[in-house]
């Protein structure tokens, strides 16, 4: 029996066209119900990485069928990637590498709670060079060399636009603040965050290196005059203490 062309089409197109977008909505939705209702931390993150990859294969796998070049599957499997790596480090904690759970949260790096129920251990310390206890200086660092690069970028593309003079003028304001508060605190040069402040060095060049200089000398006026909340934070006296 002869195939009826305009039954056969619309098979097609569900095949290919829904099939494909659909369970990478369903991928998506298992990794968020995951962390919703996972039992333990061990569990959920490996429900999180493992319906990543796969929700990453997906929507790949459907630009694929529909046509789209190599160069855009390769975008939207990068863009997954950083997404996922981003959502992880930045809100959550399922980023765990050697061991050691990395996050913008001091709370989210703490060793995983026991899997058999009992008490966890007692927290260990607050990280010296954490801000307030709360937020760790990898990630602020890490935030603050997103932050140069987007505003260099904006100045390569569209030139010193009254954005990217803004964004440049609050950058500079921010990196000197944040060299005084450093020194005052008795804290090494941004706060031991080493690879950071090269990147963020190296990527202020588009801005005339304003927001690189600027935290240099803030670090020696806080070295010569102490001053801000950094000399009323219990946290920064005691290391202080610690250091003498």
């Amino acid at each position: 029996m002869t195939a009826v062309p305009w039954l056969a089409a619309p098979r097609s197109r569900i095949g290919s066209h829904a099939v494909l977008p659909l369970a990478t909505v369903a991928g998506a939705v298992f990794v968020l119900m995951s962390q919703m209702l996972g039992t333990s931390r061990r569990t959920a993150r490996l429900c999180y990485w493992t319906g990543s990859a796969v929700t990453t294969a997906l929507l790949v796998s459907a630009m694929a069928v529909s046509g789209r070049p190599v160069g855009q599957l390769v975008l939207a499997a990068v863009l997954c990637v950083v997404l996922a790596v981003g959502l992880a480090y930045f809100v959550g904690w399922q980023l765990k590498i050697g061991g050691r759970t990395r996050s913008v949260f001091v709370s989210h790096t703490r060793p995983d709670p026991p899997e058999d129920g009992s008490e966890p251990p007692p927290p260990p310390p607050l990280p010296a060079n954490s801000y307030n206890g709360v937020l760790t200086a990898e990630g602020i660092w890490w935030i603050a060399v997103i932050l140069i690069a987007m505003i260099a970028a904006d100045v390569y593309l569209f030139g010193w636009i009254w954005q990217a003079v803004l964004g440049t003028a609050a950058l500079t304001v921010m990196g000197f603040s944040a060299g005084v508060d450093d020194a005052t605190r008795q804290l090494p040069v941004v706060r031991g965050q080493k690879m950071q402040g090269v990147i963020a060095a190296v990527a202020s060049a588009l801005l005339f290196f304003l927001p690189a200089v600027a935290y240099v000398i803030g670090y020696l006026v806080g070295k010569r005059h102490p001053m801000g909340y950094g000399l009323r934070d219990p946290l920064a006296q005691h290391n202080a203490e610690d250091d003498a």
